[in-house]
């Protein structure tokens, strides 16, 4: 791990979600082996837009607005757990 990191910290990345400065995180190279997996429903990856634009009918009728609806359905599950490793560091 000898000059890994490099003078600008090339190889860190930093986690808003851990609170302790002092605790840290290791993860294995995902080509050695998954971690994570994520599946998309029915295999779509992107996600959907709506428009509800008819102008006879709700709010496009009503108050001349253009309603948007987006809808992206993943699930991500922990596929093995041997490629993480957390030290609380006390």
């Amino acid at each position: 791990m000898y000059q890994f990191f490099g003078a600008d910290d090339s190889g860190i990345i930093e986690c808003p979600f851990m609170t302790d400065a002092t605790d840290w995180m290791l993860f294995a190279n995902p080509r050695e082996g998954e971690i994570i997996e994520i599946a998309y429903l029915n295999g779509q990856q992107e996600p959907e837009m709506f428009v509800a634009d008819n102008p006879a009918a709700g709010q496009m009728f009503v108050a001349d607005k253009i309603q948007y609806k987006i809808r992206h359905e993943y699930e991500a599950e922990i596929v093995d757990y041997r490629g993480v490793y957390k030290a609380v560091v006390a």
